[in-house]
């Protein structure tokens, strides 16, 4: 079965790519040159929103991906401040709605539908051009996640805020298009893709993937792997859940993630009296341009909805997901304290200070507690990233 998924994984690399590049117009920018011969094909965009322009969106979207990150980052402050909006003419277009507002309904509509036009971005006419070719989509998420990495510059001050308002018109237009109504909820099985086991492994943010035995069982007997896939992203995960169907709520998520249980997955049946709780034990939303997206609620009420059609007995449901930033945020907490005692209050209560010094053994006092909490967490950094390190690679 393994080496049937390596043939499949290995065809997939082979796919033959949508956007070939146009390699005098990529040298052109590469060197140095200005953007004018992209700017005349974004113009016909911009100025021509009810003519699809499929070649020239097509160009731009080849010459972008093979621009080095410099190049792609002064596209972006490009597109950021020459096709933003117009503050003068939003103040116009202001001036003469609040100027007619007393000669009837026509006229005030025509004046809001020009404010309206003045308000909307003229590069989100780029954004929705090429949301129309094949791959389009995927192609404007990625961008977003490019324009995500280039806000953490902190170079960026001169073009930081017109980058900041094109990120938020990226936001909103992707949030119109990942609505949950337009997600398609499908459960990951054993039986299903080798490109998508594989892309599920990589994805896996919460609890790395260590080999195909590992991720055969968290698909396998009482377990379920859900994602939201898209239609115009297909065989692409937008958010996968792992839950784990157990005789009583998990009392920690190592217990879940086992490999000690392993054994005969195939032949191993479900006994529909043993699923008395369904654990949801990690989620992670594997899109970087997707960030500030709520998906992963919906995607818990669907699942919940899924198993309650194959479980109508089941009442009992809980989350072992951990809160993402939970560690720096608790180490920066305790940091400040161990710093200015006198400034900070201690991040825990008096009962937990004693009870986690009784745990370990060491003081019952603030400081010593806390020391000891500060350096477990970071020596368990420390293995994550041992073991991230050492992950296994070509699972298919």
């Amino acid at each position: 079965m393994l080496w049937v998924y390596s043939l499949l994984f290995s065809l997939k690399n082979a796919r033959t790519k949508i956007f070939a590049a146009p390699a005098g117009l990529v040298r052109r920018m590469a060197a140095g040159a200005s953007f004018a011969a992209v700017r005349e094909i974004l113009d016909d965009i911009v100025d021509h929103p009810l003519h699809v322009n499929e070649e020239g969106t097509r160009e731009i979207c080849s010459t972008y991906k093979d621009l080095e990150r410099d190049g792609r980052l002064e596209f972006m402050r490009m597109l950021a401040s020459d096709y933003s909006v117009k503050h003068q003419n939003i103040l116009e277009k202001a001036e003469a709605l609040v100027g007619v507002k007393e000669r009837g309904d026509p006229v005030l509509y025509n004046c809001e539908k020009r404010l309206h036009v003045a308000l909307t971005p003229k590069f989100l006419q780029l954004f929705q051009a090429i949301a129309k070719l094949p791959e389009g989509v995927k192609f404007v998420v990625d961008m977003r996640a490019e324009l995500l990495e280039a806000l953490q510059d902190n170079s960026l001050e001169d073009r930081w805020q017109e980058l900041r308002k094109m990120n938020e018109s990226l936001h909103d237009l992707l949030s119109l298009w990942f609505s949950v109504g337009f997600l398609h909820l499908q459960r990951v099985t054993w039986e299903s893709s080798c490109d998508m086991m594989q892309k599920i492994s990589s994805y896996e943010a919460v609890h790395p993937v260590r080999n195909w035995t590992d991720i055969k069982r968290r698909v396998g007997p009482y377990r379920r792997c859900y994602v939201f896939v898209h239609n115009s992203m297909p065989g692409e995960p937008i958010v996968v859940l792992h839950t784990a169907l157990t005789e009583s709520i998990a009392t920690n998520v190592q217990s879940l993630v086992s490999l000690a249980d392993t054994k005969n997955l195939q032949d191993e049946k479900e006994d529909p009296k043993k699923v008395v709780a369904a654990n949801f034990y990690s989620i992670t939303s594997t899109q970087r341009g997707l960030q500030g997206i709520e998906l992963g609620y919906h995607l818990i009420k669907r699942t919940v909805t899924e198993i309650l059609k194959e479980f109508s007995q089941l009442q009992q449901f809980s989350s072992l997901s951990p809160i993402p930033g939970f560690r720096s945020w608790l180490l920066g907490e305790i940091n400040m304290y161990l710093s200015h005692p006198a400034e900070h209050s201690c991040p825990l209560s008096a009962g937990e200070v004693i009870t986690i010094a009784y745990v370990f053994q060491i003081p019952a006092d603030a400081p010593s507690v806390l020391t000891t909490i500060k350096h477990t967490l970071l020596a368990q950094a420390g293995m994550a990233d041992e073991k991230s390190r050492g992950r296994v690679s070509g699972r298919c």
